[in-house]
């Protein structure tokens, strides 16, 4: 239910305080985190490279997701992200085996 259909994958890396974020065209990174359930990102930058249309605007919508405060949802190895007035995105993650800690 994003604003646009997800071309590719769209990926996220949180650690350190940090998010990663692979857009289908540029990287996205800066300084997160949580209160109250919202994930918090104000300072971000991104790489600057061209591409086409679709990725761009994908690229514009994940960054607007990232910065506007989304409500944070965890479901086992699920996340999911929830914004737009009235909660009307959402983007599910599912968490990578390869990164995720040893129980």
């Amino acid at each position: 239910s994003a604003p646009a259909p997800v071309r590719g994958a769209v990926r996220l890396v949180f650690g350190d305080g940090r998010v990663f974020a692979e857009t289908g065209c540029n990287t996205v990174r800066g300084p997160v985190t949580v209160a109250d359930g919202a994930l918090v990102a104000d300072a971000l930058m991104s790489t600057r490279m061209a591409c086409e249309p679709a990725l761009m605007e994908q690229e514009r919508w994940v960054t607007e997701m990232l910065t506007s405060r989304p409500r944070l949802e965890l479901s086992g190895p699920y996340l999911a992200l929830h914004w737009g007035e009235g909660e009307q995105w959402w983007l599910g993650l599912d968490r990578d085996p390869a990164t995720a800690p040893a129980s």
